[in-house]
């Protein structure tokens, strides 16, 4: 297929048209990566930063539970101690009536 000066002259400006264009889209699809890749960086940073404040106040209540749990097992000790001193008491005594 052989290719006439004057379609040559109508083919030439409108294949640098067209490389335009081809270039103009190129440079949307990169920009629209570029942004796309932006914004996944942000929701990672963003879900990350929410696991380790998820992570923090877990640990802290499990802090307190441990604390309020060491608090709760002295007292339920000194408890202990009191019912045996007082069940010791009262084995002391006999009410005996005739």
């Amino acid at each position: 297929m052989a290719i006439k000066p004057i379609d040559m002259q109508m083919i030439v400006p409108k294949a640098t048209e067209i490389a335009k264009v081809q270039n103009v889209i190129n440079e949307n699809i990169d920009d629209n990566k570029a942004i796309l890749a932006a914004g996944f960086q942000e929701q990672i940073k963003t879900k990350r930063q929410k696991i380790t404040e998820r992570d923090q106040i877990e640990k802290a209540e499990f802090r307190q539970e441990q604390r309020s749990n060491q608090k709760g097992s002295s007292k339920g000790k000194k408890k202990k101690e009191e019912t045996k001193e007082a069940n010791k008491k009262l084995n002391r005594h006999l009410d005996v009536r005739i």
